[in-house]
């Protein structure tokens, strides 16, 4: 069977730079920050404040919170501290967040399902975001992006050269072959900071010299920075456990539409169950990492880029078809 010229190629490359769908991209970045925010205020108040009053505690004897604050006191106001720390992440920052990573990747999968033409799943998803919305949180993010050009050609625009069901599991493929690389590195800093806690106590404690209450004394305040540490890097190390598996799933699928082993039918439904998998990984996922994303973005993206060409190179040639180049110079 001939296949005609359409056949083989898609409108992803422009359709992700509609003003729609770019207002569906900053909604997601802006709900994201916002749970970042909050994350990182969470680990302020409940992790390094309590570190650096107790270390300073420690490293001066005399110090004291008010004239009639005395070490006794101080020891029980800290504790209070802790559990109105604890009530407001379990009743407030904690819903918060939860709520605002949930819209992001509703957002997102708005994004995705408009691209890629996959049907809408209610029952996984819930209703998509209302339109005011969305436009209300893209305002937002035009006021350091006014002309969302941090948000554009969010996928190759190569992917053009393949068809539609090919091209889309390539996208998904890409989404998640980054996600993962990124928390793999990440885990690898978290341990690192985990490493230098235990370290940094020691030091301390010997720099003081410090007995054995002493050395306790030093290890018990950088116990909530270091628990913190383990606890996320265990998380993120899970998550990246399973992006990998689905990088497979996705991989395996983008195989067997190369060998032409798979219909157009069925690719997208397997398309849809992968989507289903992405959306419950963004709405569940740790965050806390766009920092990380941002520096080794300039490294990610060639690679990927290569990887894409590498599979539409081996497609085009196998069916006897021209060169990506000369579309992409239409």
């Amino acid at each position: 069977m001939t296949r005609s010229p359409a056949a083989d190629s898609n409108d992803i490359h422009t359709l992700q730079n509609e003003p729609g769908l770019l207002e569906y991209q900053a909604a997601a970045k802006v709900l994201y920050r916002r749970a970042e925010l909050l994350n990182r205020i969470q680990f302020g108040l409940g992790v390094l404040l309590p570190v650096l009053v107790a270390v300073a505690n420690l490293a001066l004897p005399g110090l004291v919170i008010g004239r009639t604050i005395d070490r006794g006191s101080f020891a029980a106001w800290g504790a209070l501290y802790g559990i109105v720390i604890m009530l407001l992440d379990e009743l407030v920052f904690d819903n918060w967040q939860l709520s605002w990573k949930r819209d992001a990747a509703t957002a997102q999968e708005m994004f995705d399902t408009t691209l890629f033409r996959l049907p809408w799943r209610r029952t996984k998803v819930g209703e998509p975001l209302e339109t005011e919305d969305v436009h209300t949180w893209a305002s937002r993010w035009r006021r350091v992006d006014p002309s969302l050009e941090m948000v554009r050609d969010w996928y190759a625009p190569t992917v053009r050269c393949v068809p539609l069901y090919l091209a889309r599991v390539m996208c998904q493929r890409t989404n998640l072959w980054w996600d993962s690389k990124l928390r793999q590195q990440y885990a690898l800093l978290l341990g690192i900071f985990a490493f230098s806690l235990a370290v940094l106590a020691f030091a301390v404690s010997k720099y003081l010299g410090l007995d054995v209450d002493g050395l306790l004394l030093a290890t018990s305040t950088v116990a909530p920075a270091f628990r913190w540490a383990v606890r996320e890097r265990k998380r993120h190390r899970a998550t990246a456990s399973t992006l990998e598996r689905l990088c497979t799933r996705a991989r395996e699928l983008q195989d067997r539409i190369m060998a032409d082993t798979v219909d157009v039918a069925s690719a997208e439904q397997q398309s849809r169950e992968l989507q289903d998998d992405i959306f419950d990984h963004r709405r569940s996922a740790p965050i806390g990492i766009s920092w990380l994303y941002r520096i080794r973005r300039s490294e990610f993206e060639p690679a990927m880029g290569v990887n894409a060409d590498h599979v539409i190179r081996e497609y085009r040639e196998k069916r006897g078809l021209p060169p990506c180049a000369e579309i992409m110079n239409r």
